[in-house]
């Protein structure tokens, strides 16, 4: 697990040094050397609309002569898996080592894994300021596999390092937002006479300073 400590700890440093331009590309580069380090078939993020109605794959690695999924994978329902965004808003941890072991309310998880020749997975929910945002994926497609405790709480803390990236990414991106607002409206056409508008602008600039 050391080996695995030592990945985490550099993508984490990764990610504190990012860009905000280099986001998607940060997130892709990590499913990658995660993927290949565990030996993984599939690593993936499925992110919830911000209405909360849908939810897609927005980033995925897969191995060698794995097909990629993700086209198919875009606006389904958020309940598509009724037992996994449940478990899911609970925060819990879905591991599934052998498919016979899924329950019977999860029938329709166990024929989509089935269709996808999955033989076993592990979800980890991506959660933000206590809310559900996502969820991050690791399928093994060519043999069963175990998911041991040890593994599973370094993998939790990449999910934690994810989504605190995101939360990053997110603010300095309404920050630029706000910043390029602010200097278009400040314009003197628009300005002219138009104190209160003044106002608020400054105090939306505050904020996101």
């Amino acid at each position: 697990m050391k080996s695995l400590e030592a990945l985490i700890l550099n993508l984490s440093t990764g990610f504190i040094n990012l860009q905000h331009q280099d986001f998607n590309e940060a997130v892709g580069d990590a499913l990658n050397d995660l993927g290949q380090f565990l030996a993984l078939d599939r690593v993936f993020i499925f992110l919830i609309s911000p209405n909360g109605k849908t939810i897609s794959n927005t980033h995925e690695w897969c191995g060698q002569n794995i097909p990629s999924l993700q086209e198919g994978e875009q606006n389904l329902p958020v309940n598509f898996h009724p037992w996994v965004i449940r478990k899911l808003q609970n925060f819990e941890i879905i591991k599934i080592e052998k498919l016979s072991e899924l329950p019977e309310e999860a029938a329709s998880l166990k024929t989509t894994l089935e269709g996808e020749n999955v033989k076993s997975t592990l979800i980890l929910p991506l959660k933000m300021e206590n809310r559900l945002v996502g969820l991050i994926g690791f399928d093994s497609m060519l043999k069963e596999r175990k998911w041991p405790g040890s593994f599973i709480r370094l993998l939790q803390l990449m999910a934690n390092i994810v989504t605190n990236a995101m939360r990053s990414y997110q603010l300095k991106t309404a920050n630029r937002y706000l910043r390029e607002e602010n200097r278009a409206l400040q314009a003197p056409e628009i300005l002219t006479n138009n104190v209160g508008l003044r106002e608020v602008i400054s105090k939306l600039y505050q904020v996101a300073s």
